[in-house]
């Protein structure tokens, strides 16, 4: 049972996800995407394969004129033809990050499923798990959620993973699994002033964790 003054941060946390929480991830997301496109038009320099790439390019090019339809249907023949070549998962990716822009769930969902299922670069598997349990989470499917989150190894991913596993521990009244949660993004090896820990210590202070 909690407090008064506990309930009260629980509401307040609760509320500064609601405003803020999505446009975090969602900037976090932007930067890993950026990566994985930099990543992937590295790849299609030096890959053989030019028809990939040439629909890798068509992918990138819809992307970035936010043209939904090009990009997925794009992304699809690239999945359809080359599902081993790593420049189909980024097209996945970049699929599902519009889809979910434009309200359409069910193909962002799919997109990361796809990559899931496809790709053997462990920090994609982990991007795309961590983006189906965010979209998993906004449907109050928490249990499902979380069980992708536990499924993330790759360290680029941890401190997301364990942001989103503590905002979701918090919405389900389970106090103690957020402030262990939040508390190992603090007690993680690297950048010591990361988004992640600055956002874990003050989620950390609103459920009276240490937070040190």
């Amino acid at each position: 049972m909690y407090d008064h003054q506990e309930q009260e941060q629980i509401e307040d946390i609760k509320a500064w996800w609601k405003l803020y929480g999505k446009y975090v991830m969602l900037g976090f997301v932007v930067v890993i995407m950026g990566y994985a496109a930099f990543q992937g038009y590295n790849y299609y320099q030096k890959s053989e394969n030019e028809k990939a790439g040439v629909l890798f390019e068509a992918v990138q090019n819809a992307f970035h004129a936010q043209d939904e339809n090009v990009v997925l249907n794009k992304a699809k023949e690239l999945q359809e033809a080359y599902a081993s070549n790593p420049l189909a998962s980024r097209a996945a990716l970049m699929a599902a990050f519009l889809a979910h822009k434009t309200g359409h769930t069910e193909d962002a969902v799919n997109e990361l499923i796809w990559v899931e299922a496809h790709t053997h670069e462990a920090m994609l598997v982990d991007l795309a798990r961590l983006r189906h349990a965010g979209l998993l989470a906004d449907q109050k499917k928490y249990n499902q959620a979380l069980d992708l989150l536990n499924q993330n190894k790759d360290t680029a991913m941890l401190e997301a993973t364990l942001d989103l596993k503590g905002d979701i521990y918090t919405v389900m009244g389970k106090t103690n699994d957020a402030r262990v949660a939040y508390q190992q993004i603090i007690d993680q090896t690297g950048t010591q002033n990361s988004l992640f820990k600055q956002l874990a210590r003050v989620k950390l202070d609103a459920l009276g964790g240490s937070g040190k």
